[in-house]
C-alpha cells in the first residue's frame, strides 16, 4: 500500500469538520437545556440537521410557507471558533491555548479542499522551479503523512471531550426525568 497524503487530507478535513460540528452541538445544546429551552433545541436541531444550502429544497418551503431563514445552518469556521472560545473557558480555565478554528483556516480547510488537492496532484517541481502536470504522482514520502496523523490525534481530543460532556449532560437529563 502506497502512502496517500492526498486521501488522508480529505479525510482529515471531514474529520476535523465533524468535531467542530460535535462540539458546536454540545455548547448549543448544553446552554439550551441549562435554560430549560427545549422547543429551541428541538428547532436547533432540526436547523442544524436537515437544513442546507437547497436544503429542503425552495418548492417545498414554498409549499409549506417557510423560509430559507429558517433552516438556515451555522458555518462550520463559526462553529470552530464557538468551541475554541469554550474549550479556552471550560478546559483551559480561560488561557487563550485552543488555536481549532485557526488550524483548520490556515491548514486544514485549505490542504483538504479538492481544488488544493486536484494541483497538489497533477503538479509536479522540476529542479528549475517550472511545475508540470503529472498524472501518476504520488506522495514523496512517508513523511507527507505524519502531519495528517498529528492533526487527526488533535481533532480527537476535541471530539471524545466534547462526546464525553454529552453523555454527562444526557445522563443528568435522563436522571431528572426517571
Amino acid at each position: 500500500q502506497e502512502p496517500n497524503a492526498y486521501s488522508g487530507l480529505v479525510l482529515l478535513k471531514a474529520y476535523w469538520e465533524t468535531a467542530g460540528i460535535m462540539g458546536y452541538g454540545h455548547i448549543s445544546g448544553r446552554k439550551m437545556i441549562e435554560k430549560q429551552q427545549y422547543n429551541e433545541l428541538i428547532d436547533w436541531a432540526v436547523r442544524n440537521s436537515l437544513g442546507g444550502k437547497s436544503y429542503p429544497p425552495d418548492e417545498i418551503l414554498k409549499e409549506k410557507g417557510l423560509s430559507r431563514e429558517e433552516f438556515a445552518q451555522t458555518n462550520v469556521i463559526t462553529m470552530m471558533e464557538k468551541v475554541d472560545e469554550d474549550f479556552n473557558k471550560r478546559v483551559a480555565n480561560n488561557k487563550d491555548i485552543s488555536a481549532f478554528s485557526q488550524t483548520y483556516k490556515e491548514f486544514i480547510g485549505e490542504g483538504g479542499h479538492p481544488t488544493f488537492l486536484g494541483l497538489s496532484i497533477c503538479g509536479v517541481r522540476s529542479k528549475d522551479g517550472a511545475l508540470t502536470p503529472s498524472l501518476d504522482k504520488k506522495c514523496d514520502d512517508e513523511k507527507d503523512l505524519m502531519p495528517i496523523l498529528s492533526y487527526t490525534s488533535i481533532a480527537s481530543i476535541y471530539f471524545w471531550h466534547y462526546w464525553n460532556e454529552f453523555q454527562k449532560v444526557e445522563a443528568k437529563q435522563l436522571a431528572d426525568v426517571t
